[in-house]
């Protein structure tokens, strides 16, 4: 699949057949991968009429934090930016996860200016008021981004 848009025509195909939309959601979840994320993302934020919305919103939760997980563990900043980036414009479809995505990103932007604004971005967008500001009071989270506006 060349673009995420060129499997759109599959929802049509789930509302006509509910079984295949189940089967679908079988599958994903049994081999999730970023490109599945971003492609259930995708379906969810142009309001396709999928049957088993609930079920692909959990989907993007659950995988959103299986991702944000391993990127931590790996250490790999640069995909897990691209990722907060993804999640940031994902709408309230990881909504359920933000408060678990940014605990289990935070340790890691302590020492990454570029992973903290990342983070900075997705939080402002997701988490609650009283959650957002907690991190904004937060001085190791604070200190890199305070790094990355004076080297600009």
């Amino acid at each position: 699949m060349d673009s995420i848009g060129q499997a759109d025509p599959v929802v049509s195909v789930f509302n006509e057949y509910p079984d295949v939309e189940k089967a679908a959601i079988d599958e994903i979840r049994a081999a999730p991968s970023s490109t599945a994320l971003k492609l259930v993302l995708h379906w969810l934020n142009n309001d396709y009429a999928l049957n088993r919305r609930a079920d692909w919103i959990d989907f993007a939760n659950e995988s959103a934090l299986l991702q944000t997980r391993a990127l931590v563990k790996s250490k790999d900043s640069a995909r897990l930016i691209a990722l907060l980036h993804t999640l940031a414009s994902a709408g309230d479809a990881v909504s359920d996860s933000a408060s678990n995505i940014a605990e289990i990103a935070l340790p890691l932007a302590y020492r990454d200016a570029a992973l903290a604004e990342a983070l900075l971005v997705f939080a402002a967008v997701h988490l609650e008021a009283a959650d957002f500001q907690r991190l904004l009071n937060n001085p190791q989270f604070v200190k890199p981004l305070r790094l990355c506006c004076v080297k600009r």
